[in-house]
């Protein structure tokens, strides 16, 4: 018998893609060799995920190609779009995703959901829930990346996470600034993290900013676990926070706090009606304290 072979398309933010990370432990219980197709952007988290054994990144069609050359047993889609259910047909026979619609057309496994992924529940009971259609149930361990170096805790370390990128201003928040200066005042040292295309950003909410620079998820995870508490908006590093255990007081904006967050050492805030200006500084400290 030769060997099993099981493709999954996740062209997904970073965030999404950690969430979905335990889809490939559960796979690699049926299947020898499981491989991943993503973005660029997000190979950071299949490198860092051991029960993957290739990454395809580059444009789409291109990547589905490739992949056409491997036979694979099975294409498994963790998203709902037409467009990439058709390309799943040039690399697998057997192609498992979600149908909403006629975006299932191109499938030959269906998952029937009423609404769109992600909309309802949680992200990774969702993509764990689809495996069900081919006879993989039971627990998961939990989201996985692997980190080459820990740090030694420092409790009076607070890190923050105040830009959100490309996701709108439904998760920018007015008061960190405030916030800030509160914790200096008890005596906590306060880091804010972010790469270089953060920095104007960080500087325009708090000019004495202390900015940990972290180019990489690896250097971001590494300084993670150096901090007693880690104070964020609803983005990657609220999902990296949560898969190596950080404490973390996340505030929840556009999305509910149940999609998004699922983790053990995760609080989430939410204002009301999901409004992030209705947070106050007040509900931070309490979480932090």
């Amino acid at each position: 018998m030769g060997t099993t072979k099981a493709l999954v398309i996740d062209w997904n933010f970073i965030g999404d893609c950690i969430m979905s990370s335990p889809v490939f432990p559960a796979l690699k219980s049926k299947y020898d060799r499981v491989d991943v197709v993503g973005y660029e952007f997000c190979k950071e988290v299949f490198e860092a995920n051991p029960y993957i054994d290739n990454i395809y990144t580059g444009e789409k069609l291109t990547e589905m190609w490739e992949a056409r050359k491997r036979r694979y047993d099975l294409v498994l889609q963790l998203n709902t779009s037409f467009k990439t259910n058709l390309l799943m047909m040039i690399a697998g026979k057997k192609r498992l995703g979600y149908s909403v619609g006629l975006k299932g057309l191109p499938l030959t496994i269906r998952y029937p959901v009423r609404y769109k992924t992600a909309q309802k529940g949680n992200r990774i009971d969702e993509c764990m829930t689809l495996l069900t259609a081919i006879g993989i149930r039971g627990e998961y361990g939990g989201p996985i990346f692997r980190l080459e170096k820990r740090m030694r805790r420092q409790e009076h370390f607070v890190g923050f996470h105040v830009n959100p990128r490309n996701t709108q201003d439904a998760r920018r928040w007015d008061k960190w600034r405030q916030l800030a200066c509160t914790l200096r005042a008890r005596g906590y040292r306060v880091f804010y993290f972010g790469t270089e295309e953060d920095f104007g950003y960080i500087r325009s909410v708090d000019k004495e900013a202390e900015i940990a620079y972290t180019p990489t998820l690896q250097a971001l995870g590494s300084f993670l676990t150096r901090l007693g508490k880690f104070v964020c908006v609803n983005s990657a590093p609220m999902h990296l926070a949560g898969t190596l255990s950080v404490p973390t007081v996340a505030l929840v904006g556009g999305t509910p706090s149940r999609v998004v967050c699922n983790y053990p050492t995760v609080k989430p805030i939410e204002g009301e009606g999901l409004d992030m200006s209705a947070i106050s500084v007040e509900d931070v400290l309490a979480e932090i304290d």
